[in-house]
């Protein structure tokens, strides 16, 4: 399982919500993963029209 698919497992299943709340997730190694395709009404209340959501894993020191 990918990080985006075990995001999408605590999304879904632990907030109830339709699906992941991000398009793309960022690995520690800076691998890139595809979490979903951009569609309109999924990111932020009142930015959803013009927004996308990227998590990047990890802290902001090395090792995190």
């Amino acid at each position: 399982m990918g990080i985006a698919e075990g995001i999408r497992d605590w999304h879904a299943s632990g907030n109830h919500w339709r699906d992941i709340g991000y398009h793309w997730v960022i690995r520690h190694d800076r691998t890139v993963e595809k979490a979903k395709n951009i569609r309109p009404g999924d990111i932020c209340l009142n930015h959803n029209a013009d927004s996308i959501g990227v998590c990047m894993v990890g802290g902001k020191h090395k090792g995190d």
